[in-house]
Protein backbone atom coordinates (compact mmCIF):
# COMPACT_ATOMS: atom_id res chain seq x y z
CA UNK A 1 0.00 0.00 0.00
CA UNK A 2 1.60 3.71 -0.63
CA UNK A 3 0.82 6.18 1.54
CA UNK A 4 1.03 9.60 0.22
CA UNK A 5 1.69 12.22 2.99
CA UNK A 6 0.97 16.42 2.38
CA UNK A 7 1.46 18.57 4.38
CA UNK A 8 0.01 22.24 3.76
CA UNK A 9 0.70 24.00 6.67
CA UNK A 10 3.74 26.03 8.25
CA UNK A 11 3.94 23.21 11.16
CA UNK A 12 6.09 20.34 10.83
CA UNK A 13 4.84 17.01 12.12
CA UNK A 14 7.45 15.24 13.91
CA UNK A 15 10.60 13.65 12.90
CA UNK A 16 9.89 10.07 11.70
CA UNK A 17 6.31 10.76 11.41
CA UNK A 18 5.81 9.00 8.05
CA UNK A 19 6.91 5.64 9.35
CA UNK A 20 5.56 5.31 12.50
CA UNK A 21 1.80 6.12 11.05
CA UNK A 22 2.21 4.54 8.52
CA UNK A 23 2.80 1.25 11.35
CA UNK A 24 -0.06 2.58 12.85
CA UNK A 25 -2.19 2.16 9.43
CA UNK A 26 -1.11 -1.01 8.88
CA UNK A 27 -1.68 -2.38 12.66
CA UNK A 28 -5.24 -0.30 12.44
CA UNK A 29 -6.51 -2.52 8.54
CA UNK A 30 -4.58 -5.69 10.26
CA UNK A 31 -7.16 -5.03 13.36
CA UNK A 32 -10.13 -4.53 10.96
CA UNK A 33 -9.39 -7.44 9.01
CA UNK A 34 -9.66 -5.06 5.85
CA UNK A 35 -9.15 -6.03 2.34
CA UNK A 36 -5.82 -4.83 0.93
CA UNK A 37 -6.00 -1.22 -0.09
CA UNK A 38 -3.17 0.35 -2.75
CA UNK A 39 -3.62 4.28 -1.61
CA UNK A 40 -4.53 6.44 1.18
CA UNK A 41 -3.32 9.82 1.22
CA UNK A 42 -2.95 11.52 4.95
CA UNK A 43 -2.68 15.47 4.90
CA UNK A 44 -2.56 17.77 7.92
CA UNK A 45 -3.52 21.55 7.46
CA UNK A 46 -3.99 23.93 9.21
CA UNK A 47 -7.04 25.44 11.59
CA UNK A 48 -8.53 27.65 8.32
CA UNK A 49 -8.84 24.72 5.95
CA UNK A 50 -9.63 22.41 9.01
CA UNK A 51 -12.48 24.78 9.51
CA UNK A 52 -13.24 25.30 5.43
CA UNK A 53 -13.51 21.52 4.86
CA UNK A 54 -15.46 21.09 8.53
CA UNK A 55 -18.13 23.97 7.57
CA UNK A 56 -18.40 22.31 4.35
CA UNK A 57 -18.81 18.33 5.64
CA UNK A 58 -20.17 18.90 9.17
CA UNK A 59 -21.93 22.03 8.87
CA UNK A 60 -19.55 22.74 12.23
CA UNK A 61 -17.52 26.08 11.88
CA UNK A 62 -14.99 25.48 13.79
CA UNK A 63 -11.60 23.70 12.66
CA UNK A 64 -11.51 19.87 14.26
CA UNK A 65 -8.70 17.65 14.93
CA UNK A 66 -9.39 14.96 12.04
CA UNK A 67 -11.62 14.40 9.20
CA UNK A 68 -11.54 11.51 7.07
CA UNK A 69 -12.94 11.03 3.43
CA UNK A 70 -13.86 7.46 2.01
CA UNK A 71 -13.08 6.55 -1.77
CA UNK A 72 -16.43 7.63 -3.73
CA UNK A 73 -15.03 6.75 -7.37
CA UNK A 74 -16.49 4.34 -9.73
CA UNK A 75 -17.17 1.00 -8.44
CA UNK A 76 -13.04 -0.61 -8.14
CA UNK A 77 -14.48 -3.91 -7.98
CA UNK A 78 -16.30 -3.92 -11.57
CA UNK A 79 -13.36 -2.32 -13.20
CA UNK A 80 -11.08 -4.77 -11.66
CA UNK A 81 -13.92 -7.43 -12.86
CA UNK A 82 -13.38 -6.24 -16.36
CA UNK A 83 -9.79 -6.96 -16.71
CA UNK A 84 -8.45 -3.23 -15.70
CA UNK A 85 -6.21 -2.48 -13.03
CA UNK A 86 -7.09 0.44 -11.27
CA UNK A 87 -5.78 1.03 -7.56
CA UNK A 88 -7.98 0.03 -4.88
CA UNK A 89 -8.47 3.62 -2.95
CA UNK A 90 -9.16 3.49 0.85
CA UNK A 91 -9.43 7.57 1.01
CA UNK A 92 -8.24 11.11 2.43
CA UNK A 93 -7.38 11.75 6.39
CA UNK A 94 -7.08 15.11 7.16
CA UNK A 95 -5.34 16.14 10.29
CA UNK A 96 -5.57 19.76 11.73
CA UNK A 97 -1.87 19.97 13.17
CA UNK A 98 -2.65 22.90 15.34
CA UNK A 99 -4.97 21.35 17.39
CA UNK A 100 -3.42 18.02 17.48
CA UNK A 101 0.04 19.40 19.00
CA UNK A 102 -2.62 21.34 21.66
CA UNK A 103 -4.48 17.37 22.24
CA UNK A 104 -1.09 16.30 22.58
CA UNK A 105 -0.30 19.01 25.12
CA UNK A 106 -3.48 18.72 26.91
CA UNK A 107 -3.53 15.15 27.47
CA UNK A 108 0.06 14.98 27.98
CA UNK A 109 1.78 12.76 25.63
CA UNK A 110 3.55 13.41 22.26
CA UNK A 111 2.45 15.00 19.47
CA UNK A 112 3.64 12.05 17.47
CA UNK A 113 1.29 9.66 19.90
CA UNK A 114 -1.84 11.93 19.36
CA UNK A 115 -0.86 12.20 14.76
CA UNK A 116 -0.84 7.99 15.18
CA UNK A 117 -4.33 8.12 17.46
CA UNK A 118 -6.38 10.57 15.02
CA UNK A 119 -4.43 8.27 12.18
CA UNK A 120 -6.26 5.00 13.41
CA UNK A 121 -9.25 6.93 14.33
CA UNK A 122 -9.65 8.27 10.39
CA UNK A 123 -8.65 4.85 9.34
CA UNK A 124 -11.64 3.30 11.16
CA UNK A 125 -13.69 6.15 10.05
CA UNK A 126 -12.50 4.94 6.11
CA UNK A 127 -13.11 1.52 7.28
CA UNK A 128 -16.88 2.41 7.93
CA UNK A 129 -17.04 2.57 11.85
CA UNK A 130 -18.64 4.69 13.30
CA UNK A 131 -19.27 5.94 16.99
CA UNK A 132 -22.76 7.35 17.23
CA UNK A 133 -24.14 5.18 19.88
CA UNK A 134 -22.58 4.56 23.82
CA UNK A 135 -21.90 1.29 22.14
CA UNK A 136 -20.17 1.85 19.13
CA UNK A 137 -17.55 4.70 20.83
CA UNK A 138 -16.93 2.01 23.49
CA UNK A 139 -16.01 -0.46 20.88
CA UNK A 140 -14.17 2.49 18.84
CA UNK A 141 -12.00 3.60 22.04
CA UNK A 142 -11.02 -0.13 22.05
CA UNK A 143 -10.03 -1.18 19.03
CA UNK A 144 -7.87 2.43 18.78
CA UNK A 145 -6.32 1.25 22.47
CA UNK A 146 -5.84 -2.13 20.68
CA UNK A 147 -4.10 -0.54 17.63
CA UNK A 148 -2.12 1.93 19.19
CA UNK A 149 -0.68 -0.63 21.45
CA UNK A 150 0.26 -3.03 18.66
CA UNK A 151 1.65 -0.22 16.72
CA UNK A 152 4.21 0.74 19.70
CA UNK A 153 2.38 3.64 21.20
CA UNK A 154 1.43 4.38 24.88
CA UNK A 155 -1.73 4.27 25.36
Amino acid sequence: MEIYFDCRTCLTPPDGYESRLTEAVFCALDHARAQAYDELVISFTDEDEMTELNLGYKNKNEPTDVLSFPFDGPDQKNFNDNGLNIPKILGDIVICLPVAVRQAESYGHSVMRELAFLTVHGVLHLLGRLHDSEEDETAMRQAQTEILLKAGFAV
